[in-house]
Formats: structure tokens, sequence, C-alpha cells
């Protein structure tokens, strides 16, 4: 079934009874807890999948200009929810490229992601040499097959 631009029935009903209620559009929004629209979030993904190294800031400001106020943690709250989670490197020149993550990942698919995209995110940031990549102790990152992989790659790793 296709999202539809509309708001669910009881969101709506709910939303007619707290007007109805004398309250404004602030305090109903408030209540209801809806951050983003359907349509915004769709914007979001859109954006993301055509552009991977938008920023949340861009992002923000994207929205802004379509008329709807939100904060780069709300970004990446919608991010998350809809299934997009980040494996890039970060620094202070920004993130590098993000990846979605389909089904469950192991230590073969963490070795696929970092193989297409550690390498040409670190000469996009122009990080040169003296970088040092860091990940968690996650099965997947500490698995023999990844850590060969960032040795014979010469990968710097923390701890």
């Amino acid at each position: 079934m296709a999202k539809t631009k509309e708001l669910s029935k009881d969101v709506r009903d709910k939303t007619v009874d707290l007007h109805k209620a004398g309250m404004g559009y602030k305090t109903i929004a408030k209540q209801l807890d809806e951050k983003i629209s359907p349509r915004g979030v769709s914007m979001i993904m859109r954006t993301v999948r055509n552009q991977p190294r938008t920023t949340r800031e861009d992002l923000v400001n994207d929205l802004k200009a379509a008329g709807t106020t939100v904060t780069k943690k709300t970004i990446g709250n919608t991010l998350r929810h809809e299934g997009l989670k980040s494996c890039s490197a970060r620094k202070f020149q920004g993130t590098g490229q993000l990846y979605r993550i389909k089904g469950m990942m192991d230590g073969a698919m963490y070795c696929q992601i970092l193989g297409e995209n550690l390498l040409p995110s670190a000469r996009a940031l122009k990080m040169g040499r003296g970088w040092v990549f860091q990940h968690d102790n996650d099965p997947k990152h500490m698995a023999k097959t990844t850590k060969e992989w960032l040795k014979k790659k010469h990968i710097k790793v923390l701890g």
C-alpha cells in the first residue's frame, strides 16, 4: 500500500477534536508528537537516496524552505526510523558516504561496505594518511575476515 499525503483517520480525528476544544496548532502538534509529515519524510529519503553526501543541516534548510521546521536530531531519528543506518567516516570535514543496510549484516557484508565506502570517503574528505579507523566490539567488527581486510588494506584501527 502506497503512502498518502493524508493523515490516518485516528490522527485526523484527534486533531479535529483538539481543534474544536480550542487548542492552537502548536499545542496540537506537541500533543500528537508528529514531528515530520509523511510528505516531509519522503522528501528527506528522496534527497538522501539521490545525494548520499547530503548533511543533516542541508536537509533542515530544505525542509525549512518547504515550510517545516525541524532539528538535526529529528532528521537523524527519521533516517534511522526509515532504515538508513550510517556506516561512514566521521571527521570535522563531515561524514562520508551513507550506506543503506537491508536485512542482517554479518562480517562479510561489513567488509563489503568498508571496501565500497571507507577508502573513497577518506579520499573525498581529504584526510591524508594519518587517520585512524574506530569501531566498537560488535562481533562483525571483530570477525577474522574484517580484521584480515583491515590489515591487508593497512588501515590503523583504534583499540
